[in-house]
């Protein structure tokens, strides 16, 4: 499962101070979220796809699948770490 770079969108102007949409970088890890299709699509954990400035959850354009966002709780805490260390695997 390899590791992609997205880059998230927040167009919620009236909460930022100069009215103007944000846009961050944050890492995903490619997972088969379809059993059916068995394809794979990137997955984010939450606190990586809010705005860090208003703390909506952004949107990304990745064509070639559905960008999945994962809650940062502790029902998810397996699947996290798996992330997590699949994103630092990828930037050593």
């Amino acid at each position: 499962m390899s590791v992609v770079e997205l880059t998230f969108r927040c167009e919620r102007l009236t909460s930022h101070r100069d009215g103007q949409s944000r846009e961050w970088t944050a890492f995903g890890q490619e997972r088969v979220m379809d059993p059916l299709s068995q394809e794979f699509s990137p997955v984010v954990v939450a606190t990586d796809a809010m705005c860090p400035e208003c703390s909506n959850t952004g949107v990304a354009d990745y064509q070639a699948a559905t960008v999945y966002v994962i809650p940062a709780d502790e029902s998810n805490r397996e699947s996290i770490s798996q992330i997590r260390e699949a994103i630092e695997g990828a930037e050593a």
